[in-house]
């Protein structure tokens, strides 16, 4: 199973500290999710990033900022997605861009397959990040197959992990869990990757 990271939506102490902690502790993928944030914001915290994670780093908004930091992954959340123009996506492909996106229903359109890398979808469990954006799902949901991968989103801890797999998911995205307590970020992280093996 699978397991990213999405970096907290408003401002954290020493957030790119870390971010670069994380890494170094297995971190396979974070989304750059800052919705509110100017370029200047996203570029400054992409500075203090090690540059050798950047090839791990997906950008939700300042897309244009990936050529500068050479980043190969962008997300589109589902509004983003709607805008592009019916060849983005082969475009981006052709440049070898891995582009994924959010759904907020079941099933994954089945042209996803040619445009996308994996989706998220919740929230699955009640989320931590956002108080009374509860879980969608019934109790002993189990995913369909579905034509691309499928990544857990919403209230993702240590305790609902074990569930992602059993629910048949591909994978799971983190935020309240690890930027509630920044500070212990690293350790649960490593919690959640032990939980993926």
């Amino acid at each position: 199973m699978q397991l990213i990271a999405i970096t907290s939506p408003g401002p954290v102490a020493n957030e790119a500290a870390v971010i670069n902690q994380l890494f170094a502790a297995g971190l396979p993928l974070l989304h750059l999710r800052k919705p509110e944030a100017s370029d200047n914001h996203i570029s400054q915290l992409l500075q203090q990033i090690h540059s050798r994670y950047y090839a791990q780093i997906s950008l939700h908004s300042c897309h244009h900022l990936a050529s500068r930091f050479g980043i190969k992954r962008l997300h589109f959340p589902e509004q983003l997605r709607a805008a592009q123009h019916a060849n983005t996506w082969l475009q981006l492909a052709e440049q070898g861009i891995l582009a994924s996106t959010s759904v907020h229903q079941l099933p994954v359109p089945p042209h996803f397959r040619q445009q996308f890398s994996y989706v998220f979808y919740g929230p699955v469990f009640n989320s931590i990040s956002k108080p009374g954006y509860d879980s969608v799902l019934p109790q002993q949901y189990q995913l369909p197959p579905q034509p691309v991968p499928v990544m857990a989103l919403g209230g993702i801890t240590p305790d609902t992990m074990r569930r992602v797999s059993q629910m048949n998911f591909n994978g799971a995205a983190v935020l309240g869990a690890l930027w509630q307590q920044p500070h212990k970020a690293p350790d649960t992280l490593a919690t959640l990757l032990s939980l993926c093996k």
